[in-house]
Formats: C-alpha cells, structure tokens, sequence
C-alpha cells in the first residue's frame, strides 16, 4: 500500500503538464496537508474579472442571467487560452487568470480588453504585475494552482478600488514601459486619485478604457 507521500509525489508526477482550474476556494478541510510552495515566473501578471451589478440582475432575472453567465465562462476559458492565460480559479461570475512570459502584462492587458469588447455583461478588469508565490494542491488526483503576494492582492484592488466599469485598472512592480503606456493610451493616476488599497502596495497606478 502506498504511503501518503509516495501518493502525492507519483500525483504531482502525472499531474505536471495538466492545469485544471480550481474552481471555488479550497476549505481547509480539502487541502490536507498536500501544499506545495514555490516562487512563479520572473514577472507574471494576474488578472481578476468581476461582473457590474450581477447581484441585481440575479434579483431581476435568474434564468437570464444563469444562460449569460455560462456564455460568459466559455468566453472567459476560450480568450484566456488565447493569450497563454491559465484561468486560476472563478469565485461566482468573478476569474483570476494567471500569466507568465516576458510579456505578462502586455498579454494580460490584450486579454482583458478583448473579453471586455466580446462580453454583453458589464465588466470590471484589474491587472498587476511583479513577483508571487505559487502553491500547488494535490486534490483528488488533480493539480491544482494558486498564486498569492503583494502583486496578487494589488490586482484585486485594480478590479475592486480602481477599475471603471467597461474599464481596466493595472499596476506593476516595476517600471510600466512608456510605449505600453502610448500604445493603450493609459492614463497615469495621482496619488490623490488612488483609492484605499486595504493593505496592498504599489506605486504607480494606470487606467485604460477599453
């Protein structure tokens, strides 16, 4: 019989090339003890996507809304795959996407704008840019994937603090190129204009109507 270690060692084994999404928050409960840390990409990009209002039109019509929220996953699954995206996990009509690669953010930024253009529903994007911790769950034969850290956090804030409606709000921990700031048009916030993070950190703040 084998032992709990060589399940999850020969499970991470097979598991290496497959990238299942995780769906809703793992409970403590479903983690056990299988976590695995390490450091992710150089300079990965998170993207996290939430739906204007879904709470009202939920109220005014479920069957409506039930039929365009499955819309709205495959389009969100399908543009994602096109941009290298690895959808992380979905929390109701909310996703974080992860991406990786030299060009990160730019990728992000291109997957967000097009979602927004193809998607009916109203749409908030938040994006940021810098260094994270993956952790790698082990839960019922499949691999799991979770990213966690400043960056992280800093891209829920875009989505939820800063992020217009039809619009997207992204940040880096470094330096934002000058022509990926011409070539969207970005606009620079000011401190001032910058909302309370709730404990996230960065420095420079950009909004771009998509």
């Amino acid at each position: 019989m084998k032992s709990f270690k060589e399940f999850i060692n020969e499970s991470m084994n097979e598991c290496d090339d497959v990238h299942v999404r995780s769906g809703r928050l793992l409970t403590q409960e479903q983690v056990m003890c299988n976590e695995i840390y390490e450091k992710a990409g150089d300079m990965p990009a998170v993207m996290f996507t939430d739906v204007v209002g879904s709470s009202q039109m939920w109220s005014d019509d479920t069957l409506t809304m039930k039929s365009r929220i499955d819309n709205h996953f495959e389009l969100i699954t399908e543009i994602a795959e096109k941009y290298n995206g690895f959808v992380v996990k979905s929390i109701g009509d909310a996703f974080m996407i992860y991406f990786e690669g030299k060009d990160a953010l730019e990728m992000a930024i291109e997957c967000g704008i097009e979602i927004i253009k193809h998607e009916a529903l109203p749409l908030r994007v938040g994006i940021c840019e810098g260094p994270m911790q993956e952790k790698v769950y082990v839960l019922q034969d499949a691999k799991l994937r979770d990213f966690f850290g400043n960056a992280v956090n800093v891209a829920s804030r875009m989505e939820s603090k800063v992020a217009d409606p039809e619009g997207i709000a992204f940040s880096s921990m470094d330096v934002v190129s000058k022509d990926l700031i011409e070539k969207y048009g970005a606009e620079k916030l000011s401190p001032k204009k910058v909302p309370n993070l709730k404990g996230a950190s960065v420095d420079t703040v950009y909004k771009i109507k998509a």
